[in-house]
C-alpha cells in the first residue's frame, strides 16, 4: 500500500483462486492438493462403497501420487544439478535419475484428468454411499 502497510489485494482471477486453494503444491509443482491415497481409500471403505470402486479409485489417486512425488523429486535433483556442490559421479547418477523422472511428470495432465474422470465414473455409487447414512 502506499502508506506501507500490507494490505490483502482479492484477486478474483483463476491463478489467484487456486494458489489460494491448492497453496504451495500448485506454486511448486502446479498440481491441486489432492487427498492422500491412504486417507481417501479409509474414507470411502467406511462408507462401505463396493470394492470395484474403491479399487478404481485408489488406483487413479496412487498414480497421481506418483507422478506428485516424481514431480518432487525431479525439481530436487534439478537444484542439485544447478549448484556446483555435486562430485562428476554425483552429477552423473542425478542425471540419470532425473529424465526418467521428467518423463513421468510430464503425464500429471493426462493421470488427473484419469483421476477426475474414475471419481466422476463412480459419482453415483458415492453418492448414494453418502445418502445412505
Amino acid at each position: 500500500m502506499p502508506d506501507g502497510h500490507v494490505g490483502l489485494l482479492e484477486d478474483g482471477g483463476p491463478e489467484a483462486r487456486r494458489r489460494r486453494l491448492w497453496g504451495a503444491v500448485w506454486q511448486q509443482h502446479r498440481m491441486p492438493l489432492l487427498p492422500c491415497t491412504s486417507d481417501l481409500v479409509d474414507a470411502l471403505s467406511r462408507h462401505g462403497l463396493p470394492p470395484e470402486v474403491i479399487h478404481a479409485i485408489h488406483e487413479a489417486s496412487s498414480a497421481v501420487d506418483l507422478v506428485l512425488d516424481a514431480k518432487a523429486r525431479s525439481a530436487e535433483l534439478e537444484r542439485s544439478l544447478q549448484t556446483d556442490d555435486l562430485s562428476a559421479e554425483e552429477e552423473a547418477a542425478a542425471e540419470v535419475e532425473f529424465l526418467p523422472l521428467l518423463a513421468q511428470a510430464d503425464m500429471a495432465d493426462d493421470l488427473l484428468c484419469s483421476y477426475a474422470l474414475t471419481l466422476a465414473d463412480n459419482l453415483p455409487v458415492l453418492r448414494n454411499a453418502c445418502r445412505a447414512e
